[in-house]
């Protein structure tokens, strides 16, 4: 009966461990997602908002992966970019890293949709903008 026991815990243990394990995992930014629309307001006077939509010369997808890489391709205005970079969350936080470029914006995941909203302030040359960039999972 004490064998018996010892394997149902220790088996409970295990079990408990891998569940642990396999949520961590879980994030639900790791996947890819396919650009849909991103709206610019730059706080000038007066305020202006541009606003692209997915079309054929406007195009992106971003593939988040478990290890904190990602990698991403799109097109824009006939230019094709790429690359590669890393990620990480904290709550509500995406933080972005591709070479020496940090960008840091909040993030909400609803519906299979994923935004990602960033700020900048304004600079001697530029002005302050908000933006709000939509992808949909693939």
């Amino acid at each position: 009966m004490k064998k018996q026991f010892y394997l149902i815990f220790f088996s409970l243990i295990i079990f408990c461990c891998w569940k642990l394990d396999a949520s961590e995992n879980t994030n639900p930014i790791i996947g890819t997602w396919v650009f849909q629309s991103m709206a610019t307001t730059y706080y000038s006077d007066p305020q202006e908002t541009d606003t692209v939509d997915k079309n054929d010369n406007y195009s992106e997808t971003l593939i988040f992966t478990a290890d904190g890489k990602f990698n991403y391709k799109g097109n824009s205005a006939g230019e094709t970019d790429q690359g590669h970079g890393s990620w990480s969350v904290n709550e509500n936080q995406l933080t972005t890293i591709i070479g020496s470029e940090k960008t840091i914006g909040k993030y909400t995941i609803i519906d299979e949709n994923l935004t990602i909203t960033t700020q900048e302030e304004e600079t001697d040359q530029y002005f302050a903008t908000k933006s709000v960039v939509v992808y949909q999972k693939k």
